[in-house]
């Protein structure tokens, strides 16, 4: 049976239940039998229908109906919470795992760019960015959800107010000695209305409050820090995908020449053997040599588009997005990293993100166990409340010859309130409070480990980095100086086999090895200066990308 099915027949006994069809009714002439016997039966009622109300309950048939066989959403279902506009198709088969359109869904719009055309620079990008990328937002929600904790924290030092209301129908039967009443009871029915304020404040519990709101204070510390820290992983992210992108459009660009000069070199090659200076081999060799390019070439393009994608995913845009780069492989670099490995150290140690978020932590744990031995302490506290009664009541009863004797109905309109003074102090709770001693303890220790940890990570994170980028500015120089060296060798070999003084193996391996040296650059460049943002990032002081690479931008 389906869920509306279900429903449907939930609606239908429920009428009958109002209609009280299902209810064994007495007859009206035995008013004393049904009045007694009336509430009994609807309890009985109600027993015995529960069991039919709980099978309307049952959603199974919400889930696929077999393990091996496609599940498609009910259109009545989907109709009902508002989805009028999907189709399910009537010949769907069961393996058919396709789902249909649900226009509820949204759908993010590619047009976001402010200038579309512009070739955005890296600063440009990372703006876009930080606009973009959700993990920021998140890390801001987090950070603002820590805020609260403060304020519900400092909340405890305020005094609580509370008002209520509470009014209803009583009917109470007291049971009478025979000699009072022929029936051996009496009745007694009350209406009322009781409106209470209460107010409680907490005087003094050792520390445990101001402890609770350094632990709460530390933790919005730690969470606006990772704030930042997310911004710089975003900064390093979108840095990271940009330079690839950059390595990767000046290999397409080298891929274009080297398909240029196997074109020129097969040109040549085809002029000497029109004149008869060359054999067949030669022209079938540099015709090989040209397609051999053109394939480089095509996979170029394909590393070029999966760098561009790689660049909205980090920045958070969608993929269709025709976002244009501004390159930056004229940008030069110095031969040598200003600063000291230990200066560098130092400095991380005391800007990363994460390591004062940890030292906040520390701190925070530190305050939970002063929170738990607070809990040991007595607390002092006062309370008042202000309440009211205003109601009225009557009684039913028949004196000894059985005559009803009701009484008046007796009314009452009257304050009530009190004022206390409360010592509440844990004698013994079965280990309880020593366990969560014990346990903020261990959290504490645990935090501190992890500080420890995070300061090892960065000094080694800071070593290795600047190990790597110092290593990379070395490869950039080499790199430079075998593509001039590269690219004379290839110009003189093709010269000469085009004046017929040269051979094509000789002309062939020169525009391989440029080619190759030409990669080699475009690969360092973008690697150091990959670096150069990669220590900038490990030594905390990655918090805009220009101020960070000005010292990357002094020619040699």
């Amino acid at each position: 049976m389906s869920s509306a099915r279900k429903q449907g027949t939930c609606c239908a006994l429920c009428f009958l239940w109002h209609r009280k069809i299902l209810f064994l009714t007495i007859p009206k002439k035995a008013t004393p039998m049904r009045n007694r016997l009336q509430p009994f039966l609807c309890l009985l009622g109600i027993m015995a229908f529960a069991p039919i109300l709980s099978g309307c309950n049952d959603t199974l048939d919400l889930a696929p109906d077999a393990p091996d066989h496609a599940w498609h959403p009910d259109v009545s279902t989907q109709q009902a919470s508002g989805h009028h506009s999907l189709v399910i198709p009537k010949d769907v088969a069961d393996h058919d795992y396709s789902l249909p359109a649900d226009p509820d869904l949204p759908v993010r719009q590619t047009d976001i760019l402010p200038d579309k055309g512009h070739p955005y620079s890296l600063p440009e990008l990372i703006d876009l960015a930080e606009r973009n990328n959700k993990q920021t937002r998140i890390a801001w929600e987090q950070a603002r959800q820590a805020a609260i904790g403060v304020g519900l924290s400092q909340a405890s030092y305020l005094p609580q107010i509370s008002a209520s209301i509470l009014g209803g129908y009583n009917r109470l039967a007291l049971p009478l000695p025979s000699y009072l009443s022929q029936r051996g009871y009496m009745t007694s029915d009350s209406e009322a209305i009781y409106p209470k304020l209460t107010l409680s404040y907490l005087l003094f519990d050792f520390g445990a409050r101001d402890a609770g709101v350094r632990e709460a204070r530390n933790e919005s510390y730690a969470s606006n820090v990772m704030f930042n820290a997310a911004h710089q992983r975003l900064l390093l992210g979108v840095s990271r995908a940009y330079y690839a992108l950059d390595a990767a459009t000046a290999n397409l660009a080298s891929a274009r020449q080297a398909l240029d000069n196997a074109n020129l070199l097969l040109r040549a090659a085809q002029a000497r053997r029109n004149n008869g200076e060359s054999t067949i081999v030669d022209l079938e060799i540099a015709r090989r040599n040209a397609a051999q390019a053109d394939y480089q070439l095509q996979q170029a393009v394909a590393m070029e588009h999966s760098a561009h994608y790689e660049l909205l995913d980090a920045m958070g845009l969608p993929a269709a997005t025709a976002l244009t780069v501004s390159g930056s492989a004229e940008k030069t670099l110095p031969p040598a990293i200003p600063g000291h490995i230990h200066q560098l150290m130092e400095e991380a140690l005391r800007q990363r993100p994460d390591i004062q978020a940890g030292l906040a932590r520390l701190r925070a744990a530190n305050a939970a166990v002063d929170v738990a031995h607070a809990s040991l302490m007595p607390r002092i506290s006062i309370g008042a409340n202000v309440e009211g009664y205003i109601g009225q009541m009557r009684t039913r009863g028949t004196d000894l010859l059985g005559t009803p004797t009701p009484s008046p109905n007796v009314g009452i309109v009257q304050p009530e309130g009190g004022a206390f003074m409360q010592f509440d102090w844990p004698i013994f709770m079965d280990g309880q409070r020593t366990n969560e001693i014990r346990l903020s303890e261990s959290r504490a220790a645990q935090a501190k480990d992890t500080l420890e940890q995070q300061t090892d990570t960065a000094t080694r994170e800071v070593a290795t980095t600047e190990d790597a980028l110092q290593t990379s500015l070395s490869q950039v120089s080499a790199a430079m100086a075998l593509r001039t060296a590269a690219d004379r060798a290839f110009r003189a070999a093709a010269q000469a086999y085009a004046h017929g003084v040269g051979t094509l193996t000789d002309a062939s391996s020169t525009a391989s090895a440029l080619r190759q040296a030409q990669a080699a650059y475009a690969q360092s460049h973008a690697r150091a200066l990959t670096n150069a943002v990669a220590l900038a990032f490990v030594t905390g002081s990655l918090l805009w990308l220009p101020s960070v690479m000005q010292e990357f931008s002094d020619p040699y």
